[in-house]
């Protein structure tokens, strides 16, 4: 009976590490420089180029991404963190796609907010 009881705890075990294959990933986290940018397909979009703090008087802070052709698209960064499966940023291709654009050294050097605002717009919607 102790080894019929035994292959019985063996066997749900087993099942369940199974079944956690299936489950789905889980969501949110931290963004990372460096981080991988892939849609839900695995298609690789790009990667975090650079993570900007936030602004405690009127942002959550940035995520922007160095995308194919040296496009660089920011998202804000709760959107962004939301989205952190498995270390990796996952975001629907055609949407990351069609995204405002920035260039990288407007986001770092905060001179013009213009290209937060249109960020804000597009993945808060």
């Amino acid at each position: 009976m102790y080894a019929l009881r035994s292959f019985s705890v063996l066997a749900a075990l087993s099942f369940a590490g199974a079944a956690y294959g299936q489950m789905p990933a889980p969501v949110g986290g931290n963004v990372e420089h460096g981080m991988v940018v892939k849609s839900p397909s695995g298609d690789i979009l790009g990667t975090v180029a650079t993570v900007i703090p936030s602004d405690s008087n009127t942002s959550d802070g940035y995520v922007v991404i160095a995308g194919a052709h040296g496009a660089a698209t920011p998202l804000p960064y709760s959107t962004a963190s939301s989205h952190v499966s498995h270390d990796a940023l996952v975001v629907d291709k055609a949407r990351f796609l069609n995204a405002p654009k920035v260039q990288q050294y407007q986001a770092e050097d905060g001179s013009s907010n213009v290209w937060q605002q249109k960020a804000d717009q597009y993945w808060k919607r």
